[in-house]
């Protein structure tokens, strides 16, 4: 009888000591979305699609427990959004609270022109033995107007002096029609953009294969020129969408690699000396190591008491090709002079050569740096010696010849 006294006893031992650790962490409690208390909004509250929503939790322990966490989630949403608190204990008879932040689906109703549509937020307490979890309605509703960018493809590398292609793919995620839609492509360090019209972005997608035109989403390249003269470097590609009523920005990284050549013009002679009055002539040569057609500017700067003339004021160099320019520089006075002669490509400085003209003595001061000059005299020194060679030649009397006599 003892024995059998003994055995109940600890029987309802286990029994209540196995209610105490499965005990609930929590009975009571307080759920507020958004600032607002949903006891008293009959269990539902709005919240705009993309939007990432304060879930307050008001909560007094009903028991001691280790590792609480409060879960907030939409069951039964394809990706199974989630949101959790750090784990924390909790003490019987205290009151805690916790705020989960939680982000929505951006793509609610995205073929569909109604206001909302209706989702389950649950919100659960729990711990190592035990969960509570509370269930509301959550209302999801589009944005009335919302513009938004679902892709941007480029390359991650670029090359100075090239073209980067930059693809946007640019959807209407808002409850009405977006009219005129532009894309502004750019690297603000760099100071240069590019700008697309993607037009006009239906709320809902009718878009068939007899109707084209109402599409709530379009696709459109914009290419950006890299100056020559760009740093390498890593920079920041911004691509911004917008219209009336809305925008949406987008930022990547972009690396941008030099030029093949590091000095893709100079001059194959920077110094001349010449007459006072006589042209200095320089050749410069313009390679263009990329794979694109350049269009260069000639500008040549002078000084003063020097006059500066180029062959060709603008040079079109096909993609790894190369031309030559010409540079005539004169001065009527004696002295030494430095000059450069800058070459644009549009708006961009891509580079200024460095050149000098020595003059010395008169206008008719010979230049043996003039090759033409030279091959004219020795012309003429040659020309000289032959026609005395002739004149001698002819003036020569020819001389007597004698005969002696013959024996028969």
């Amino acid at each position: 009888m003892k024995t059998a006294i003994n055995f109940l006893v600890a029987l309802l031992t286990v029994v209540v000591l196995a209610t105490s650790v499965s005990a609930a962490v929590t009975s009571a409690h307080v759920v507020n979305v958004n600032g607002i208390d949903l006891s008293n909004s009959n269990g539902n509250i709005a919240a705009f699609a993309g939007q990432t929503i304060p879930v307050k939790v008001t909560f007094t322990a009903n028991v001691n427990a280790s590792d609480v966490r409060v879960i907030v989630s939409l069951p039964g949403y394809r990706d199974d959004i989630e949101s959790r608190s750090a784990r924390f204990d909790v003490v019987q008879g205290r009151t805690y609270t916790q705020t989960v932040w939680l982000t929505v689906p951006s793509d609610v109703n995205s073929d569909d022109t109604s206001s909302y549509e209706d989702y389950t937020l649950s919100v659960r307490v729990e711990s190592k033995t035990d969960s509570d979890e509370f269930r509301y309605t959550l209302n999801l509703q589009r944005d009335s107007y919302k513009i938004e960018i679902l892709s941007v493809e480029n390359p991650t590398r670029a090359t100075a002096g090239a073209t980067l292609p930059v693809d946007v793919v640019l959807k209407n995620t808002g409850i009405h029609n977006i009219n005129d839609a532009f894309v502004t492509v750019s690297i603000p360090e760099l100071g240069i953009s590019g700008r697309a019209y993607f037009g006009d972005l239906s709320a809902q997608d009718t878009d068939s294969e007899n109707d084209n035109t109402n599409s709530d989403s379009h696709e459109r390249t914009v290419y950006l020129a890299i100056p020559t003269n760009v740093a390498e470097g890593t920079y920041t590609l911004e691509v911004k969408a917008e219209d009336r009523n809305s925008k949406d920005v987008v930022k990547k990284s972009v690396n941008v690699a030099g030029s093949a050549s590091g000095s893709d013009i100079f001059a194959t002679v920077t110094s001349q000396t010449v007459g006072v009055g006589q042209d200095a002539t320089y050749t410069m040569l313009l390679i263009n190591p990329t794979n694109n057609v350049k269009v260069y500017t000639i500008v040549p700067e002078t000084s003063s008491g020097l006059a500066v003339s180029v062959d060709k004021t603008m040079i079109s160099v096909g993609a790894g090709e190369s031309a030559t320019l010409t540079v005539k520089a004169r001065s009527n006075t004696d002295g030494n002079y430095n000059f450069n002669v800058a070459v644009y490509s549009g708006n961009d400085l891509v580079k200024k050569v460095s050149l000098n003209i020595d003059a010395r003595g008169t206008s008719s001061a010979i230049s043996f740096a003039n090759p033409m000059t030279v091959l004219a005299i020795v012309l003429t020194i040659v020309f000289l010696v032959l026609l005395i060679v002739l004149i001698v030649l002819l003036t020569r009397k020819p001389q007597k010849e004698e005969f002696g006599e013959s024996y028969y």
